[in-house]
């Protein structure tokens, strides 16, 4: 089960000898919290990226090239279905191969901002689409990470060591922090079972042709 972010915040303090929050505010504690579960969150993205993806779907529009998935930034589009067919990342807009204001069957897509993405060429009717895609991680408030508790110690032990050197005025032990909690995180997963359809770290094909 996840932690919420109180019981790490007080797991936290025990190990700080700081229960009575006379050195350090919640504030900054959670500040360096979400420094964590950004990098934790990062390798889950990069390495198994089925474990916090999200699916979207609905029917697209005739003429309406761009897609909104929701709030948030997107990180990575795993893969986009239109009509059950999957789709080809382009990755940026196409220069020539499809002239501007042309419309049919969608036959590939590019991210056009920070939460849309442009299907090309604009579909010509309506057409089911599905998207799987891995956003970028809201910050933690007072809720729970959605990760075994493992992952969140590794935070806790984190925001330990990186609070241990404010008093000592070296600030500099922070990235050598990350760089063990990354490495660190990348074991634990290396430990879990693979699932089902799972993507590992590197695959022989291209994510859009996976089973999303």
């Amino acid at each position: 089960m996840a932690q919420s972010v109180s019981t790490m915040t007080s797991n936290i303090r025990v190990a700080l000898a700081d229960v009575e929050g006379h050195r350090f505010s919640n504030a900054n504690i959670l500040t360096f919290l979400n420094k964590a579960y950004r990098k934790v969150y990062s390798v889950f993205a990069h390495d198994r990226p089925e474990l916090v993806k999200t699916v979207a779907s609905g029917d697209t529009v005739a003429g309406t090239a761009e897609y909104s998935v929701g709030s948030g930034s997107l990180r990575r589009v795993l893969s986009l279905h239109v009509d059950s067919i999957p789709l080809s990342d382009l990755g940026q807009a196409p220069e020539g191969e499809w002239e501007a204001g042309e419309r049919g069957r969608p036959q590939g897509f590019y991210v056009s901002g920070w939460d849309s993405v442009t299907l090309v060429p604009a579909p010509d009717g309506v057409y089911p689409y599905r998207i799987a895609y891995v956003a970028q991680p809201s910050p933690l408030t007072d809720g729970s990470t959605t990760w075994p508790d493992d992952f969140d110690d590794l935070m806790e032990e984190f925001v330990v060591m990186r609070l241990g050197v404010i008093d000592e005025g070296d600030p500099s032990m922070e990235a050598q922090f990350l760089q063990d909690l990354e490495r660190r995180t990348r074991e634990l997963l290396a430990d879990m079972a693979p699932l089902p359809h799972v993507v590992q770290p590197f695959w022989g094909t291209a994510a859009v042709t996976g089973d999303y």
